[in-house]
């Protein structure tokens, strides 16, 4: 059972947000609780960072180690299996995955909390959306009125690399060139663009990625720890909470 939930609905869950709520009227025994929480919140999102950080640097460290290894294999084993490059594409694309779900995983998790202390009557469930990542948009945008450009660059950094994580995880890397994805990997350079196939079924010409080393994730991870503390600056600052 959460704390707050022991000082009765008068004390928090009444209690109005901006022009509807008073953040003057909360005990401030009760903000400071509110305060602490979402620091504490904010720090336990920077743990998680710093853990695929670490994990991240203890991959690409073995990828170097292993590269003599893989040239063996490759030999060994014929080129289909090509080794050298399969390998860290496929780790790399997978740390890419994880950490965007972290991203719809936290946003969730600050939308359900944005929900409960504020009594709000809808839940991040309740929107229609192709991704989480939108829903939690348009629910902090109802809710608080947080307005989502003001996290820019990072969060169209942010939408670009789902763009990534969705043709990695539908369509084994594979885009059509004129979409956003095309645009994307061609202005990434740690992105190859592979050698196109014609899809007969769908009469289209089709282009491919792989992840030739680890900028874009080096870059992922420190705009979305940027990304998270523009959000928790904005409920703290603005008392949305």
């Amino acid at each position: 059972m959460d704390t707050y939930k022991s000082w009765g609905e008068s004390d928090i869950l009444n209690i109005k947000m901006n022009s509807m709520y008073n953040w003057n009227k909360i005990p401030i025994q009760h903000r400071q609780y509110l305060k602490t929480f979402w620091h504490t919140h904010q720090r336990n999102v920077d743990f998680q960072l710093n853990e695929l950080q670490a994990y991240q640097e203890l991959m690409e460290e073995r990828i170097q180690i292993e590269e003599t290894n893989f040239i063996k294999y490759t030999k060994q084993f014929g080129n289909e299996f090509d080794i050298v490059n399969n390998y860290p594409n496929l780790f790399r694309s997978s740390f890419l995955v994880q950490t965007l779900a972290l991203v719809e995983y936290q946003l969730r998790e600050i939308s359900l909390r944005i929900e409960i202390y504020n009594h709000q009557k809808f839940s991040i469930s309740d929107l229609r959306g192709s991704s989480d990542l939108e829903k939690a948009k348009t629910y902090l945008k109802k809710t608080i009125e947080l307005n989502f450009s003001t996290l820019n660059p990072e969060w169209s950094f942010l939408l670009n690399c789902y763009k990534l994580r969705n043709s990695i995880v539908h369509n084994q890397s594979e885009y059509e060139d004129e979409s956003h994805v095309s645009k994307f990997v061609k202005s990434q350079n740690g992105l190859k663009i592979k050698e196109a196939r014609q899809d007969i079924k769908r009469d289209k010409e089709l282009s491919s990625f792989s992840i030739e080393d680890r900028s874009i994730n080096d870059e992922l991870l420190a705009k979305t720890k940027l990304f998270f503390d523009k959000i928790y600056n904005y409920i703290l600052e603005n008392n949305a909470i």
